[in-house]
């Protein structure tokens, strides 16, 4: 257990910091966006692209945490937004934003920088794949419906979510990390310090983001609701993919860790930003502030039972 605290307590200790320097006037919350789109537009890529460059193409693609990760999202998704359109009454935009809220991790922010000393070269992998499940899929998803309560046909909002997928500066660094590795070249030398440097950048400065962001975000009038997504989020998650793993044929067992590990994370900071345009942003701040506060109980204890949860799984 205090191995793992050693991991973890860092990442909740930069986003204290962060929340404090904003708070006591240090940086302002609207600095914190500059830092955001550092991370999006130039960081973040740079990691990806040599995550993905630095293996065989076969090893990135790897089918079965595909599968697993896909299957088990799919199903948290799905769960998040039944008990919004059906439980709570919502309407369909609000109601997949619940789904998305379930369903995508802060895998980059939060996960790797726990799962890299963790698990090596298995985190590497299953990066790439959690963004892949994510943009790809579980984004689209939610777009696409989210618009269609807003008398669109799904159709044509599924075709707006992919063309701005297919301009996204992530997708593109997934796309081009999959074709270099399909090439087989190594990069060389002083491009891979290049990128190690920028991309070694990402997770102190998005922890401390994080932090300033969650200043001054709402808390109050869907106290019910927030506690929901916290625990679809940091239980169901998890419980999903662990489902997944236990139904599904076996692969790399590191792999099988990393995929339970990532959907352990709480929401991603991209969340509100998809949510501002259905004026939902407020909202879904305030459950990524009550996800990531909760997440410190969550994750440690869920990290503490992976390896009897993994035994468990192989066994079966």
């Amino acid at each position: 257990m205090l191995q793992i605290l050693t991991l973890t307590v860092p990442i909740y200790l930069i986003i204290a910091l962060g929340f404090a320097c904003v708070r006591v006037g240090v940086f302002t919350r609207e600095q914190m966006g500059v830092l955001g789109q550092f991370l999006l537009r130039i960081s973040l890529p740079c990691l990806i692209f040599r995550a993905i460059s630095q293996y065989r193409l076969e090893e990135v693609l790897n089918p079965g945490y595909l599968s697993v990760y896909v299957s088990g999202s799919l199903l948290a998704w799905l769960g998040g937004f039944a008990y919004a359109r059906w439980h709570c009454r919502h309407g369909r935009s609000r109601s997949a934003l619940y789904g998305q809220a379930m369903a995508a991790s802060n895998s980059v922010f939060i996960g790797y920088p726990i799962a890299q000393p963790l698990l090596g070269p298995a985190a590497d992998i299953a990066l790439p794949l959690c963004l892949l499940t994510e943009v790809a899929i579980i984004i689209p998803l939610t777009m696409a419906l989210a618009d269609a309560g807003e008398n669109l046909r799904w159709q044509q909002s599924l075709l707006q979510s992919l063309r701005s997928l297919l301009k996204s500066p992530v997708f593109l660094a997934i796309a081009a990390g999959l074709g270099w590795s399909a090439t087989g070249i190594v990069l060389a030398l002083p491009v891979q310090k290049t990128l190690t440097l920028l991309s070694s950048a990402a997770a102190p400065v998005a922890l401390f983001m994080i932090g300033g962001m969650l200043v001054g975000q709402p808390l109050r009038g869907a106290g019910q609701d927030l506690g929901v997504l916290a625990a679809g989020k940091l239980l169901l998650h998890p419980l999903t993919v662990l489902l997944m793993l236990w139904l599904l044929p076996d692969f790399d067992p590191p792999l099988q860790t990393a995929a339970l590990v990532f959907a352990c994370m709480p929401i991603p900071v991209l969340l509100p930003a998809l949510a501002q345009r259905y004026g939902l942003a407020g909202f879904c701040s305030a459950a990524l502030v009550v996800a990531t506060a909760l997440s410190f109980v969550s994750l440690n204890s869920w990290l503490a039972m992976a390896p009897w949860l993994m035994q468990w799984v192989q066994r079966h």
